[in-house]
Formats: structure tokens, sequence, C-alpha cells
């Protein structure tokens, strides 16, 4: 599982990224919301921890942008300051899967991830798109674009993409 963490504080980012490593999962690391998109576009995470006070593109507008971009779409965990009933409705109606207050407690924080995580296998729709590649989930159908596809059981497995190689911190 591959883990994306977008915080400007670099106190914070630095303790969550070890917290992440920690506890087993790979993990890259944005500054500012800028950075994270492109890293977003780039390669398949499975959950992205987004803090909303970003530079450059703020947590709520890069949590917007993701969903609307159709494609690969990573569960999204909101870790922020803001901590009204109002930021916890906008942050969640934007997209996100879950909200988290700062101070959080790492148990709290580590429960919630894995709780994702879990439910990330249970896919949200029987079909996943990939550009004109269609796959069915139930079955063993495939298509690219009008074309169907004859693939083994073994291929159809294969229903993520391969993840990006590591990148330099």
């Amino acid at each position: 599982m591959k883990i994306l963490v977008v915080e400007d504080d670099p106190l914070i980012l630095t303790s969550l990224r070890e917290m992440v490593e920690a506890w087993g999962y790979a993990c890259d690391e944005a500054a500012d919301g800028q950075l994270a998109w492109e890293l977003l576009r780039a390669c398949p995470y499975d959950l992205v921890l987004l803090d909303l006070n970003l530079p450059g593109i703020d947590g709520l507008t890069l949590c917007r942008r993701l969903r609307q971009a159709g494609g690969h779409q990573p569960l999204l965990l909101m870790l922020t300051a803001r901590d009204t009933n109002r930021d916890k409705v906008v942050g969640l109606d934007q997209g996100a899967d879950d909200y988290m207050v700062k101070p959080f407690d790492p148990d709290l924080l580590r429960a919630r991830i894995q709780a994702l995580l879990r439910r990330a296998d249970r896919p949200l729709t029987a079909t996943l798109h990939w550009g004109p590649l269609l796959l069915e989930r139930d079955g063993h159908a495939a298509r690219y674009g009008e074309r169907e596809l004859a693939l083994t059981a073994t291929e159809h497995r294969l229903q993520r993409p391969a993840p990006a190689p590591p990148r330099a911190r």
C-alpha cells in the first residue's frame, strides 16, 4: 500500500512520514498542493493524508480537483486543524473519505488508515475504466474501445496499475 502525505508543516510532515513508514506502508510526501497534484496525477496512491491549509493549491481545492478528474481515485483522509462541524461537513462533501482534527492520537490515525484501506478492497463499482479500457470486476469481460479482450483469470485479477518507482526525498 502506498500513501501520500500532504502537509506544509515540516515537523508534522516528517513525523507523519516516519509513522506511516513504521506502520509498513510506502510513503511519498508533498509540502504544497501543487506538488501533491503532480504526484497524484503520476502515481496511483492507495490513500492520501491531506492537510487543508496548504500553499499553492489548498486542500479542499485539491480534493475537489482529484474527485472531478476521474481515473484512479485514492482514499482521502483530511488531517487538519480546522475543527468546526461546518469544516468537517464541507471536507466530507468535497470528497474526503474521512476527517481527523489535529492534534491527533497516532493510534487512532493508524486505526482509521487501516479501516479505510480495508474498505479499499471492496470496490464501489463493478466496472473499472482507464481511458478506453473497461474491466468488469465480477466476470472476466474486458474491452478496449469497442473491441472485446480475452483475458485469462490471472490477467483479470491484475486490476491495479503497477506502482511507480520510488522518488528521492
